[in-house]
């Protein structure tokens, strides 16, 4: 196991029981992003992570169950971690896919969290009473990655998420809030 604490038993468990070859990278997670953009665009390597689409589709199965379970009504909200957005942005998809098959006649509300120490997303939350496209682009504005310090949830430890705009697009749509 790495000694910085950046990774735990649990999420090294299922890749090296599927015979995945593990190479430990110093640093964040930001950090070993940017190596992972390079080994995927010049080397082939399988994105398995969060902005891989089949990983995010399976995400919206999540959504699925809840409506089932609720006899195909919605929740007033939402609630989810934010890392690198896979979470808020599949919720968004899978509400999407839900009502516009006539599934659901309403959607929950999404409330994205994050944690003190990797909230660029709340950090540049406008709020207030902007909605839609204004909300978007106040966002955008004020929106800049951030240097990520020590926190317990490990994995949203991400200080530049590569779906920002997916999950701020989802929260804008489905009248949340970060």
């Amino acid at each position: 196991l790495p000694e910085d604490g950046n990774l735990t038993a649990v999420q090294l468990l299922q890749p090296w029981m599927h015979g995945a070859r593990i190479i430990m990278i110093p640093g964040v997670f930001d950090a070993c992003m940017r190596i992972q953009t390079e080994l995927v665009k010049h080397w082939g390597v399988y994105p398995a992570n969060s902005i891989n689409p089949t990983r995010i589709a399976g995400h919206q199965a999540t959504v699925f169950l809840i409506a089932q379970a609720n006899d195909w009504s919605m929740p007033d909200w939402i609630v989810a971690p934010v890392g690198n957005g896979s979470n808020v942005s599949s919720i968004a998809d899978a509400q999407r896919k839900l009502r516009d098959m006539g599934f659901v006649s309403k959607t929950s509300r999404i409330l994205g969290c994050q944690a003190h120490a990797a909230a660029p997303l709340y950090a540049s939350w406008p709020g207030g009473n902007l909605r839609g496209i204004a909300l978007m682009n106040a966002w955008r504005k004020e929106y800049e990655p951030v240097t990520t310090s020590e926190t317990a949830a490990n994995a949203i430890r991400i200080g530049n998420p590569k779906s920002a705009e997916k999950v701020m697009r989802g929260i804008v749509e489905f009248d949340g809030a970060m």
